[in-house]
């Protein structure tokens, strides 16, 4: 059962491939894909799959070119126009609906919230996927296609000069140049690319592009080196690229945490993504300053970590919710 997206972004495809559109049509379309950031991806999903029938569509024009050598001009003209449309509304209900069924080189993995997963690819190309994250992974003679979904993946990319290998969230590819990175969506809308080693290429395939920026607008394309973090905003195109540790920001592949001077309240954020409790901060405490490193684990064995590296007592107020509040003696005399 297709859902609306699904319905909308095959009808924008019939209308942009059988028809003229007029200028009105491309501002509505445009409109229409950047409202969300599942319009854009159902579309890219379609258009690569259109790509992929080029050989459907080969087999349609050498069967006109046949009806030319058997039939009056005027015959052609009309059969000509029916066999474009017909072959055209055909290519796409077969790109559409038919070719990803028999698509075997695609294979999904997903992980469940708090579950992490270390995956080894056919090329060698190794890729940890952290909680809550769901990828499509398409391999062809010609490219390494990683579909990210939703959550947050390490990729460790092994170099092949015939096909790039490129992670597509929506309407933006990040395509590797013989490289270490991670890819997070996260929940705010941004798109977050961190570059352990090598670089990275971020484009956007299509729709409304911007004049290029490294420090918000939009872009055409953005490099990212190592040790550099581009943060982009799905929706407005404002990106910012600036230098991080990456080991650091990526160390949750070890089963780490490395906070330097990050604010309690967005470290308790971060340590309750790995763990089904809910932690709470104080608001007297929200903005206490955090370096440290905390092994991924328990509830019990992280807060005894993070009470080791903050004066923070962990309290637990009911089943499975704990509070960080100050400890006893650092509060004032009534």
């Amino acid at each position: 059962m297709t859902s609306n997206t699904d319905e909308a972004a095959i009808d924008w495809f019939v209308r942009l491939h059988t028809t003229k559109a007029t200028k009105a049509e491309l501002r509505e379309h445009a409109n229409w894909l950047e409202d969300k950031h599942a319009h854009q991806t159902k579309f890219t999903e379609i258009e690569r799959n259109w790509e992929l029938t080029a050989t459907l569509r080969s087999w349609a024009f050498n069967e006109l070119a046949y009806l030319n050598q058997k039939h009056s001009a005027q015959q052609i003209k009309q059969r000509k126009r029916a066999f474009q449309s017909l072959s055209a509304v055909a290519a796409i209900v077969f790109a559409v609906l038919i070719w990803p069924l028999f698509n075997s080189n695609s294979d999904r993995y997903q992980t469940a919230p708090y579950e992490q997963s270390r995956l080894a690819l056919s090329d060698g190309s190794r890729m940890h996927l952290n909680v809550n994250t769901k990828v499509d992974v398409q391999y062809s003679s010609k490219r390494r296609n990683v579909t990210l979904t939703r959550g947050e993946g390490l990729f460790d990319v092994v170099h092949d000069a015939q096909r790039k290998f490129v992670v597509s969230i929506g309407r933006y590819e990040v395509i590797a140049l013989g490289t270490r990175f991670a890819v997070n969506t996260l929940q705010d809308g941004t798109l977050e690319i961190i570059v352990e080693e090598g670089r990275v290429a971020v484009t956007r395939t299509t729709g409304r592009s911007k004049s290029a920026s490294n420090n918000g607008g939009g872009f055409q394309e953005i490099i990212v080196a190592a040790n550099e973090r581009l943060s982009l905003d799905l929706e407005s195109q404002a990106a910012l690229v600036e230098a991080v540790t990456a080991k650091h920001l990526s160390a949750w592949s070890e089963a780490k945490l490395i906070f330097e001077s990050t604010p309690l309240a967005e470290v308790a954020a971060e340590i309750s993504r790995y763990i089904p409790e809910t932690i709470e901060v104080s608001a007297r405490l929200s903005d206490e300053r955090v370096s440290g490193l905390i092994h991924i684990g328990n509830v019990e064995d992280m807060l005894a970590l993070l009470a080791g590296v903050v004066p923070v007592e962990p309290i637990e107020i009911k089943p499975g919710v704990f509070v960080l509040a100050p400890i006893k003696s650092d509060l004032p005399d009534d």
